[in-house]
């Protein structure tokens, strides 16, 4: 940038400079990353059908997407996504979650405990719904 010291042309350099600048930042804003519950999603179909209750020993991993949502891989690459009635603070930086299972089951009316980094206790929150979720296509 050349510097030109007549006051008002220097006055027109900077106006240019500054009205660049802020058309280049309204760009980056545009471009919004999606979340992981977003990206979940993108892998799935809803499918509508509920579950009550979820067998324990069928199920294979637990994932948090958000503070909200659970995605739940179970047996037989059957997928449900668990749907809180409440956001739950802090789930979705969680290191683990507990919950007591009743008769092998977890039910939709259960309460699990995420567990923080260190294994401290955090926030209790009730698992909500159990909608079966539908693997897409490779190839959408």
């Amino acid at each position: 940038m050349q510097v030109i010291s007549m006051p008002g042309r220097l006055l027109i350099v900077l106006s240019l400079l500054l009205s660049i600048g802020s058309t280049t930042s309204l760009a980056f804003e545009k471009k919004a990353k999606l979340t992981d519950y977003e990206k979940a999603m993108t892998k799935y179909e809803r499918t509508g059908e509920y579950e009550r209750c979820l067998h324990t020993h069928r199920i294979d991993t637990i994932r948090a997407l958000d503070n909200q949502h659970l995605l739940i891989q179970y047996s037989r690459r059957t997928s449900y996504l668990a749907t809180m009635p409440y956001k739950c603070p802090g789930l979705h930086f969680h290191e683990g979650i507990a919950y007591k299972s009743h008769v092998g089951q977890i039910c939709s009316s259960d309460i699990f405990r995420v567990i923080s980094f260190g294994g401290i206790n955090g926030a209790a929150c009730g698992f909500g719904t159990f909608e079966r979720l539908e693997r897409k296509p490779k190839d959408q």
